[in-house]
């Protein structure tokens, strides 16, 4: 379920359920539901500066940990069919330039900026709240995943056809967690990440009092939007 249709579920049946939800008419059911759609939660969410440099923050993390992966094993003599050098000298660049989004993300005197990690914001935000949900499916972490040697092409100016196989293959094969935990790749590293960040103020204090306020404002929001369904009821 996406947090889009998390809220809804939250706002509409648990807050109708018991004197209002029970007795709508299907018809008019699916006619909020198509109303419903045309609301987008995630605008109220991703205006938000501090939150865009928390996501940032999450992706970078993830980042440096799957590139000191790719770096040991190059050193290890694994991933035959990569060429060491190339997989050093490209390693190094990425992550100058990776630490230096960092840098810049933690200076909140300045503009934020554009960066090619903001095209993942809005599966970082969403696809964390699968994550950490107990039972649910975790399908959001494939995009980011497989968009990760593109995103990390942008960032370096190199060529993404050209990027060492090994960066690819180990963002997919995921890292080894501790005590023989499963893999995780490298798109629930950042959902890991980014939940992190919300609850432990040491990293990013401003992350989880904007998020909080950011999706109370959605919530609000949407329960107007109920509140014009609910008055057109036949």
């Amino acid at each position: 379920m996406s947090w889009k249709q998390q809220l809804i579920e939250e706002v509409f049946f648990s807050g109708l359920r018991s004197v209002l939800a029970k007795a709508l008419p299907d018809y008019w059911q699916r006619r909020a539901s198509e109303r419903f759609n045309d609301f987008n939660p995630f605008s109220v969410i991703s205006g938000n500066h501090d939150l865009l440099r928390a996501a940032r923050l999450a992706w970078v993390q993830a980042a440096l940990e799957m590139l000191d992966v790719v770096r040991k094993t190059s050193q290890s003599g694994g991933q035959a069919f990569d060429d060491k050098n190339t997989v050093i000298r490209f390693g190094a660049l990425a992550r100058n330039a990776i630490l230096k989004i960092r840098t810049d993300t933690l200076d909140r005197c300045t503009n934020p900026g554009n960066s090619p990690i903001d095209h993942h914001l809005q599966t970082i935000i969403e696809g964390t709240t699968e994550f950490i949900a107990p039972g649910k499916s975790k399908t959001q972490s494939q995009s980011l995943t497989l968009g990760f040697d593109q995103t990390l092409a942008a960032i370096t100016g190199w060529p993404a056809h050209e990027l060492p196989p090994m960066v690819k293959q180990i963002a997919r094969d995921g890292l080894s967690m501790m005590n023989n935990g499963s893999n995780r790749s490298f798109g629930e590293l950042v959902f890991a990440a980014f939940a992190e960040i919300l609850k432990n103020p040491d990293q990013y204090p401003e992350a989880y009092p904007v998020f909080t306020i950011a999706t109370l404002d959605a919530t609000r929001k949407l329960s107007e939007e109920i509140l014009v369904c609910t008055c057109g009821i036949e």
